[in-house]
């Protein structure tokens, strides 16, 4: 799986995609609570990792929380608290929906090895759906002590590069749209 923050800097995307536009509404007045809403959402399906790590409760990770059926469950959830609002359930069920693409190209082993995967279809299907291709370090979550050791540390430095790379790819992207609009504005004037 991977870490916290590739899943927010997913969350991030989706917010600064214009996807909040859809909506009428939104039941609160702030941008920050709106930014908080999205981070939290996609990180929500490892929430079933807490029980573990505080309580000690063996709660198996990465199957009832990392399925279709808790992205819809969430975006129920969601939609009933907005009812006028399709963008309102949609959205929950995007970042839930990335988490879960995020996890299943997440493994031991980055290239063409087998993820480590996820149960799509959890309870139906309870087993996990590999993926041939691993983009994401997996990471190592049965103790607090793994949480932060040095194989997360290096997850963790992995997803920063990578973030970088998407960060000045989508700058560079913004430079080449506003420099074309300029030159479509010098070429007709």
């Amino acid at each position: 799986m991977a870490t916290t923050l590739f899943h927010s800097f997913s969350g991030i995307l989706w917010y600064r995609s214009r996807m909040t536009d859809l909506g009428p509404s939104w039941p609160w007045p702030s941008e920050s609570k709106k930014f908080l809403w999205f981070v939290v959402l996609a990180n929500l399906p490892d929430i079933d990792l807490l029980p573990r790590l505080l309580w000690g409760i063996p709660l198996k990770h990465g199957e009832v929380t990392h399925s279709l059926m808790f992205a819809a469950a969430v975006a129920l959830f969601a939609g009933s608290w907005e009812r006028r609002c399709f963008s309102f359930a949609l959205i929950p069920f995007l970042l839930v929906l990335t988490h879960l693409a995020i996890d299943f190209t997440s493994g031991p082993n980055l290239g063409l090895h087998a993820s480590y995967g996820v149960p799509w279809f959890y309870p139906l299907y309870p087993h996990n759906i590999t993926s041939p291709l691993t983009l994401f370090i997996g990471t190592q979550h049965r103790t607090l002590a793994e949480c932060f050791g040095s194989h997360n540390l290096l997850a963790v430095i992995y997803e920063f590069v990578l973030i970088v790379y998407w960060v000045i790819f989508i700058k560079l992207v913004n430079l080449d749209k506003t420099i074309y609009k300029s030159s479509q504005k010098v070429i007709r004037n």
